[in-house]
């Protein structure tokens, strides 16, 4: 079973976001939200209500799936699948908060795979860095043998929002 962890700030939780929640949970049997907190970062709302609105995001968008009929949304065939898998099996999604450090939740999911979103501006450097230090962490300490970086780009609509600008 390939399990996947995304984690962030999500603060906010954008679009670009929900996007590739969609997208991993296509692509992935268990998909994982990590909402952590990021000490140089100053938040409006609590870790918990970030979660409780990652959650909220997910349902609204299977609630759209259900009504495209509706409200006449095109689905892609990706977020199909993503929609019927919420439906079908919630169990495979799971939206957590956390505190502690992000290799520590990787342990803790099981994940085999970390998705991190890029966006087309300046993200390149920082996530490179990400992924050396994730790698190195997780190598040196034998949690596991090797851990995969997936690095997708979200809709151009969405690649200019960011928590840290």
């Amino acid at each position: 079973m390939k399990k996947a962890l995304f984690v962030g700030s999500f603060a906010p939780f954008t679009n670009g976001h929900l996007n590739i929640c969609i997208e991993s949970i296509a692509a992935f049997d268990k998909f994982v939200v990590g909402v952590g907190l990021n000490s140089s970062k100053q938040y409006y709302l609590s870790i918990e209500q970030r979660t409780e609105l990652v959650r909220l995001a997910l349902a609204d968008f299977v609630a759209r799936y259900q009504y495209r009929w509706l409200n006449g949304q095109y689905f892609t065939p990706n977020q199909i699948r993503a929609a019927e898998k919420l439906i079908t099996r919630p169990d495979r999604v799971e939206v957590i908060p956390y505190e502690d450090f992000t290799d520590d939740l990787i342990v803790r999911t099981g994940a085999d795979f970390l998705i991190r979103g890029r966006r087309i501006v300046g993200d390149d450097e920082s996530e490179a860095q990400f992924t050396a230090i994730i790698n190195e962490l997780m190598g040196t300490t034998q949690k596991y043998p090797c851990l995969v970086i997936n690095i997708q780009v979200p809709d151009l609509a969405d690649t200019y929002v960011s928590s840290s600008n």
